[in-house]
């Protein structure tokens, strides 16, 4: 059974403008990998933190919108984990 999930992820702001795009190529690809279908996908830009994360005062937001089984959200939350592009993610399942 397909659910509706969004994930907003923070990617490291010291990456350049291509390691971007293919952030976001390899997030989208996560997903796909295991039977998702990504909706919709806003880049939201630089942006100040609330507080230092990793040493960071500010990251790069980019929001996915998805939908995928739930299971591989566990594989898809452990390569977000190990990534080293990654700061910061959260992933919600939308009602």
């Amino acid at each position: 059974m397909l659910r509706d999930y969004e994930l907003v992820v923070i990617l490291n702001p010291e990456m350049a403008d291509e390691a971007i795009g293919s952030s976001i190529e390899k997030l989208k690809g996560w997903i796909t990998a295991k039977g998702g279908t990504i909706t919709a996908q806003e880049q939201w830009g630089r942006k100040k933190l609330s507080y230092p994360v990793k040493r960071h005062r500010e990251g790069i937001f980019v929001l996915t919108q998805y939908q995928g089984e739930t299971q591989s959200n566990r594989e898809l939350e452990g390569n977000l984990k190990l990534s080293e592009e990654v700061l910061r993610y959260l992933l919600v399942k939308k009602e």
